[in-house]
């Protein structure tokens, strides 16, 4: 009977090709909206922060210097004059950075040679560019100390003191409210791509009066309940899969590292973050059947589910004020928030942590299937009709 019930869902959802179509538009359309207006950012940050490089110097070593600049993509050009005459050239230019190599001599007679960086750093924009020549600088210079004790026979590996590094988070502030944006889309998916076919099959057949015909059958009322809630679990739990993975598979396109993003989005990470986002697609399922199910006209199911899908939003912009007070770990939407968010990043999720938010989130779709159940024997659901 579970199977009948199953594929006359199935049916009356391919039956209507727009509906279907509009059920998995944001999974399908969706990950190109958030490819175009990431590569817009990225676009904007990169104009923002573009490096041309002015050179000076008369050592012989610039040469060197230029072609390591020119290897980081840098757009760089030689000035044969002093620092004082390119600097005048560099007012002129708001993008550019100038940078000398000079030869110093020591009082011993060692010979070093001095990078000097100058920019105007009075805008934001001048102040990252000075930042990224210093870094861009800063690794030359590391990778010449290496290789100066290779020539005289010391392995830099080999030194009595070694230091190792523990990265705790490699997001910055900026790179966390992104990623946090990101997490919104994802957290949005089972939310969205559930709700035409959950109002349909809930409010939509009250407003039709095809509810009654279902009921009057001798079909256990939990068996009709379960029915619809396994396609529409399906549905979400699919779609959510191709928005996760064709949105990472876009974003792997985007140099989001301009953006001080270090994004972790290997097979691994994308496999975990499914499994712990199915526990949550069943349990909007339910929700969303129990809500519905209190709308007498579809109009007004769908009024109640779109209210409903602004909880990941509302979440994640309060996740910091929550979590200062409380241990939301096993709190939907704010566990799986955090644990989407130490995924993509590369930091360890605790397995417990994660078995018990799965936990929670069947305890509270049975608990609501319970509810759906109840409200089917309800005489004003009959009656309305």
């Amino acid at each position: 009977m579970l199977a009948a019930l199953i594929t006359k869902e199935l049916r009356e959802l391919w039956r209507d090709k727009r509906s279907l179509l509009a059920t998995f538009a944001y999974a399908l359309f969706g990950p190109l909206v958030l490819f175009i207006v990431i590569k817009g950012v990225i676009s904007l940050v990169v104009e923002d922060t573009e490096l041309n490089v002015i050179l000076v110097g008369e050592t012989e070593q610039v040469q060197y210097v230029q072609q390591y600049l020119q290897y980081r993509q840098l757009d760089v050009e030689y000035f044969d004059s002093n620092v004082e005459q390119a600097l005048a050239t560099l007012e002129s230019d708001n993008a550019a950075v100038l940078i000398s190599v000079d030869t110093l001599t020591t009082a011993s007679g060692t010979e070093h040679y001095q990078l000097s960086v100058y920019a105007d750093t009075s805008t934001t924009s001048g102040n990252k560019r000075m930042q990224k020549a210093a870094s861009i600088l800063n690794a030359f210079v590391n990778n010449e100390k290496q290789t100066n004790l290779l020539q005289f026979g010391l392995d830099p590996k080999q030194s009595k003191w070694q230091l190792q590094t523990f990265t705790i988070s490699e997001q910055s502030a900026s790179a966390r409210r992104f990623l946090d944006s990101l997490l919104i889309f994802l957290l949005l998916s089972p939310f969205i791509i559930t709700l035409n076919y959950i109002n349909d099959a809930t409010a939509g057949e009250r407003e039709r009066g095809s509810l009654m015909p279902l009921l009057s059958q001798p079909v256990p009322r939990s068996q009709i309940v379960i029915g619809k809630w396994l396609v529409g679990s399906a549905l979400g739990i699919v779609g959510m899969i191709v928005t996760m993975y064709l949105s990472f598979s876009m974003l792997g396109r985007l140099p989001v590292y301009e953006l001080d993003l270090v994004l972790h989005d290997g097979l691994p990470q994308l496999v975990n973050a499914t499994l712990i986002m199915i526990p949550l697609a069943l349990l909007v399922c339910s929700v969303q059947m129990l809500l519905a199910l209190t709308a007498k006209t579809y109009k007004e199911g769908q009024s109640y589910l779109t209210m409903f899908s602004f909880m990941p939003m509302l979440i994640v912009f309060l996740s910091d004020s929550i979590n200062q007070h409380i241990d939301s770990a096993w709190l939907p939407l704010l566990g799986h928030q955090q644990m989407l968010q130490n995924i993509f990043s590369n930091q360890s999720v605790n397995s417990f942590d994660v078995a018990g938010l799965g936990v929670i989130c069947l305890l509270l779709t049975f608990a609501c299937l319970m509810l759906v159940r109840h409200q089917l024997f309800q005489e004003s659901l009959v009656q309305s009709q």
